[in-house]
């Protein structure tokens, strides 16, 4: 009987599964309403979520003032020992500290060396064998002074000063028919390398090459060659790697040293080039776009070579990762090379409007740069600080180029720009800027301040 019930059942349900189901199908379901994303707080920005990047904003004044009464030209600031170096130019009669004596400058630019010293503060007014600097651009230290260039007319001049301001030498880059000028001095043991910029004919718009000097401890010429191409070729600044130097710059279109193969892109690119003591290339490395991108600084350390620079739309860096994404005005990008000129590491910061490079240090803490930045700053995609007018900043990044700190110099509501940054053995911290003139101002107040 329990088998028969079992077969019953069995055609039951066959037959009706073979019944078509005529009902009409049922209509799908809504779709969801879209819900508002939840409010939230603003982002702390962290690359490493385990550290917070601080934020802090310099309280006070901006820091000493310079060029009271004038208008004061920075030029660069650097730190032999713990003796910080500023060299610039007055270009119209001021003083170079408040409590300095005024200098004249009879219509032309004067160029000057200020020496800091614990409490001690020093002016200095070197002059070239045909007369004062016109503007001091670059310095660096050797044990017995320092070593300066500059210009003075459409001459550029390098000489050694005693730290009383003495010269010991000076001399001539070239003959004036051109214009001439020092961009950067890289100091070794028994030997400098100066980087002269120079034009290719009577007017800077002719084009701009590039002269790498090699003189000895007596200023004498011991080797030399040239960086050209393109439409100009500028070398923006150097650092000593061993007994060879690591020079930075830009180039737009083609350069031989750089495009051996005769293919030059005729946009502004930076490179970053080794070379030795004798002008040998041991290698070069270029950062492009294709739109607007240079190198404005150097430095070398145990880790590497890292250099500095900026560009114009987006980047992406040598190691093939965005650095400075669609719709970027202007950025800033950072790129550690090893000491054979593999990219180890990249970062890329930029804000809302434009963020502008000047000057690379370092200390224990790790590497410091100084620039200046307008709008909302955007670090690993997220926002930090507003600034509504350029506002000088000084970021700290580890070794691995990960930002940790973000330090600003604010104007009250008036621009204010970082040239330079520079620190001493002890880890003393020292900026160059300048603020925008404030109302019944004539000219840019400048500051030499710290974090």
């Amino acid at each position: 009987m329990r088998g028969r019930r079992s077969a019953i059942g069995l055609a039951l349900a066959c037959t009706v599964a073979c019944i078509p189901d005529r009902r009409p199908p049922s209509p799908p379901p809504p779709p969801p309403v879209p819900q508002p994303p939840p409010r939230t707080e603003p982002p702390v920005i962290a690359i490493d979520p385990n550290e917070v990047i601080e934020f802090p904003r310099h309280a006070g004044p901006l820091g000493l003032p310079l060029g009271r009464g004038g208008w004061l030209k920075p030029g660069e600031v650097t730190s032999i020992g713990e003796t910080t170096w500023v060299v610039g130019s007055m270009a119209s009669s001021g003083r170079v500290l408040p409590e300095s004596p005024r200098v004249a400058t009879d219509g032309v630019s004067r160029g000057f060396v200020l020496r800091l010293e614990g409490d001690e503060r020093q002016v200095l007014l070197p002059a070239s064998p045909v007369g004062p600097y016109h503007h001091i651009h670059a310095i660096a230290g050797w044990s017995d002074g320092v070593v300066v260039g500059g210009t003075h007319g459409n001459t550029g001049w390098v000489s050694q000063l005693t730290d009383d301001g003495d010269a010991r030498w000076a001399r001539a880059l070239n003959d004036g028919a051109r214009p001439a000028w020092v961009s950067d001095i890289v100091a070794g043991r028994d030997h400098a390398f100066v980087l002269v910029e120079e034009a290719r004919g009577p007017k800077v718009d002719d084009g701009i090459d590039c002269r790498v000097e090699v003189i000895d401890r007596e200023g004498t010429s011991v080797h030399a060659w040239h960086l050209a191409g393109g439409t100009y070729c500028r070398c923006s600044a150097g650092a000593l790697v061993d007994d060879d130097v690591v020079i930075v710059g830009h180039v737009a279109g083609q350069a031989p040293w750089i495009d051996p193969q005769g293919s030059g892109d005729e946009a502004r690119r930076a490179f970053v080039a080794r070379f030795g003591r004798d002008g040998r290339q041991r290698w070069v490395r270029t950062v492009a776009n294709g739109r607007s991108v240079h190198a404005t600084d150097v430095i070398a350390n145990a880790d590497g070579i890292v250099t500095l620079g900026q560009a114009t739309g987006p980047l992406t860096g040598p190691r093939n990762e965005e650095l400075l994404g669609t719709g970027v005005e202007q950025g800033v990008w950072v790129v550690r090379w090893s000491g054979e000129g593999e990219a180890q590491d990249e970062i890329g910061l930029h804000a809302s409007d434009a963020v502008l490079a000047s000057k690379l240090t370092e200390t224990t803490d790790g590497i410091w740069l100084g620039g200046s930045y307008q709008g909302h700053l955007e670090i690993a995609a997220q926002k930090g600080p507003r600034a509504y007018v350029p506002t000088a900043f000084l970021a700290r990044l580890d070794a691995q180029l990960r930002l940790r700190t973000f330090i600003t110099w604010p104007g009250h509501g008036r621009g204010t720009r970082l040239h330079g940054v520079t620190a001493t053995p002890t880890g003393v911290i020292r900026v160059l800027g300048d603020r925008d003139p404030e109302a019944g101002e004539k000219w840019p107040a400048c500051f030499l301040g710290e974090p």
